[in-house]
């Protein structure tokens, strides 16, 4: 005599796997996996918005190739990164010494400038 429990497991169980629907929905679920191979997270869409929620992002989407990028592409404006921007110099300026801070905001404006001018950004 069956366990009572394991009658059940195993009658569900092999009218679940034995569906007809599964022939059913196979097609869509083909083409849901097709679909998914392409798809892929729009990093600077999702940054843009981290910044319009007043999310922390790191320099590289403050300033340089990526910041560019989101401006170019519409996703933020110029003027939206000077809020973020003052706060991670207001960060530095708690971790450096000034030599160091005045360096670093050298170098990231100039890396701004440069990929304004010198990058392809569409």
């Amino acid at each position: 005599m069956k366990h009572i429990g394991r009658a059940v497991t195993n009658d569900v169980w092999s009218a679940s796997v034995d569906r007809t629907s599964h022939d059913i929905y196979a097609k869509d679920k083909q083409e849901q996996r097709e679909r998914s191979k392409a798809w892929k997270p729009d990093t600077l869409a999702i940054m843009a918005n981290r910044i319009a929620n007043n999310e922390p992002v790191s320099e590289g989407f403050l300033w340089g190739r990526d910041a560019v990028r989101m401006i170019v592409q519409g996703y933020i404006k110029e003027s939206e990164l000077s809020k973020h921007r003052n706060a991670l110099i207001k960060a530095y300026k708690d971790m450096y010494p000034k030599e160091t801070v005045d360096k670093k905001i050298i170098d990231l404006t100039y890396r701004h400038e440069y990929a304004k001018k010198h990058y392809d950004l569409l």
